[in-house]
């Protein structure tokens, strides 16, 4: 599950945010780097972080802003800090933090904490996108990119359709702009337009819509973006 779960560390130390994301990315985590919460708070709309790990000292930060703004979107957010004083701690918890860990941190129980968090946080999503949904006619197979559907049809999808229908798939009923979705779905996103993501989606309704000038299943959303319907 590491290698679907997404990790935002936020740290202007360039040593420290290179040490953390290096130790992220070799346990398999999905990570994206933020130097300031300017970038940060871009990279909390665009990728929709399972877990943030965010320092306090930043250039551009007030306060807890940043914690507040990233539990607000129900992200898991440990913060990351040199302040070792109760008073702080306690501060950043009920700012909205699901934990405290003090710099230098100990690379196994960062990854301990990473990993419990982001469990967590995967439950509660799928809890909250799960409700009231009925029983829907197709199942998708992300290790194998295979899409079947109960009247018999069956597609195979590319690398690149397959990591778009994992991004809507796994929030149903959310609508991502097609710069998250660049952002979530491609390595370097800034090597590819807007445009990309178009003739994605249209490929991927002529393989999976009944009549993909007419979808019900990968809508769009004028002005917004894309959405996949959970209850079609």
């Amino acid at each position: 599950m590491t290698a679907q779960t997404r990790v935002l560390v936020v740290e202007d130390e360039e040593i420290t945010r290179e040490w953390t994301c290096d130790l992220l990315d070799a346990a398999g985590y999905r990570t994206h780097a933020s130097a300031d919460a300017r970038s940060a708070s871009a990279a909390l709309d665009a990728l929709l972080p399972h877990v943030v790990l965010l320092d306090l000292c930043l250039p551009d930060a007030e306060d807890f802003s940043l914690t507040r703004n990233a539990a607000t979107k129900h992200c898991g957010v440990i913060i990351v800090s040199r302040k070792r004083d109760r008073e702080h701690r306690i501060d950043g918890l009920r700012a909205g933090a699901d934990d405290y860990l003090t710099k230098p941190c100990d690379p196994e129980e960062l990854l301990l904490k990473v990993g419990r968090l982001a469990q967590h946080i995967r439950e509660a999503r799928s809890t909250r996108s799960g409700r009231g949904q009925r029983r829907i006619p197709w199942t998708f197979d992300p290790d194998h990119r295979i899409w079947r559907h109960t009247d018999g049809r069956t597609q195979v999808l590319s690398e690149r359709e397959a990591r778009l229908f994992r991004v809507l798939c796994a929030e149903p009923g959310r609508v991502f702009s097609r710069a998250q979705l660049q952002q979530a779905m491609f390595d370097k996103p800034d090597a590819v337009t807007e445009r990309t993501v178009d003739a994605l989606v249209g490929r991927l309704r002529r393989k999976l819509e009944g009549n993909p000038n007419r979808p019900r299943l990968l809508l769009s959303v004028y002005g917004s973006g894309y959405r996949l319907d959970p209850d079609c």
